[in-house]
């Protein structure tokens, strides 16, 4: 991916995760170093996904080794659009968001989807051989999804990161690096949408071979009237509780 469609992308429950990870892993095992669901560990830095108050505990991600022992991390996540309703997580990779319109904006959703890769050894396209994102337009489970391929871009940095809303206009852009769904994301439709960041680089186990390791996200969308049965039953459980305690 050339360089300003790089700058522009960076600037502008369990069994979701494993579909998501069969859709795209290669046939050879990846080299997992060690994996996790929150801040990602501290040698590699503390992403910004190169916004503002973009919450950096709630990332799912996975350090992978190659064949020269230098490692680096994926990462992934979702969270809410400045000011929208707040996303939350199961704690393992799936994220639930409301539908609809980001506060503030007129065409941007609830929701944004973030990356982050970072290498502790030389430049990122000196560790792997590819590296690819994949996201999801499709609210069904079969998706339909984009891809993002920002390896060719990526020739000193040992950081790449971004946050993105699947409603922005490049995304579905026959432009070098990109290759654009079929679809076109509705922010106001419920249902499931996957993501996943994959690399590509010399394996450890097989000499002269080359292979895949990745991290996946899911974010779930509920239907409106199951928030507003969700949040009832909340309040309705409160007040409970509270009337048994005033008769005790």
């Amino acid at each position: 991916m050339n360089k300003n469609v790089f700058s522009s992308f960076r600037n502008v429950s369990l069994l979701v995760c494993i579909l998501i990870s069969a859709t795209f892993s290669g046939v050879s095992q990846a080299t997992l170093v060690t994996s996790g669901f929150g801040s990602v560990p501290g040698a590699f830095g503390v992403p910004t996904f190169t916004g503002t108050g973009i919450a950096v505990n709630t990332i799912n991600w996975a350090v992978y080794e190659n064949a020269q022992n230098e490692q680096f991390i994926l990462g992934m996540s979702a969270t809410e659009r400045f000011s929208s309703p707040e996303v939350t997580n199961d704690g393992a990779g799936t994220y639930f968001a409301e539908s609809g319109l980001g506060a503030g904006s007129a065409t941007a959703s609830t929701w944004n989807f973030n990356f982050f890769i970072a290498t502790l050894g030389p430049s990122i396209t000196s560790v792997m051989d590819g590296l690819k994102l994949y996201y999801d337009v499709d609210p069904g489970m079969g998706s339909d999804f984009g891809i993002i391929d920002f390896f060719a871009g990526l020739t000193t940095e040992t950081v790449a990161e971004g946050s993105q809303n699947l409603t922005f206009s490049f995304l579905y852009a026959a432009i070098p690096g990109i290759t654009p769904p079929a679809g076109i994301f509705n922010p106001f439709d419920a249902g499931h949408y996957g993501f996943r960041l994959e690399a590509e680089y010399a394996s450890a186990s097989v000499p002269g071979a080359l292979t895949t390791g990745g991290v996946g996200i899911a974010v779930r969308v509920p239907e409106p009237e199951v928030i507003f049965l969700l949040a009832t039953g909340i309040v309705a459980f409160g007040l409970s509780r509270r009337l048994r305690r005033q008769v005790r």
